[in-house]
């Protein structure tokens, strides 16, 4: 199973409740789907897009807005990518974490895609 999460969307609200921010929309369907009993023993990899966006836009707008519990440089883009990975780790049972890789991504196009090597995420490497 692969989910696609746009990282800039951290802060943005949800079309039909501005109190719920896009990420936070997409971690309950990623948790909720994650759930369903079809998928016990499927791989899953999250795909954390638009990296290239995400570090322009943490230099201005705080994380932290959202997600008051970030204690890391809030205009570092790597940790704060890390730490959304993290997020969604979480929301992973931990008896299936070997079954969760992550990866932050630059979708340029339909047909090109690149993931940035210095982010390559997995959930079973540290970070």
């Amino acid at each position: 199973m692969v989910f696609f999460v746009a990282l800039t969307d951290w802060n943005l609200p949800t079309v039909g409740n501005p109190d719920i921010t896009k990420m936070q929309e997409a971690m309950d369907i990623f948790k909720e789907v994650m759930e369903f009993e079809a998928f016990i023993g499927t791989f899953w990899i999250l795909m954390l897009n638009k990296v290239d966006l995400f570090r322009e836009k943490i230099l201005r707008v705080s994380i932290k807005e959202t997600f008051p519990e970030y204690d890391g440089d809030e205009k570092d883009g790597d940790e704060a990518a890390k730490f959304i990975r993290d997020k969604f780790s979480a929301l992973m049972p931990t008896e299936r974490m070997d079954s969760l890789q992550s990866h932050v991504t630059c979708a340029l196009g339909t047909l090109l895609m690149y993931c940035d090597s210095p982010l390559y995420f997995s959930s079973h490497v540290p970070a």
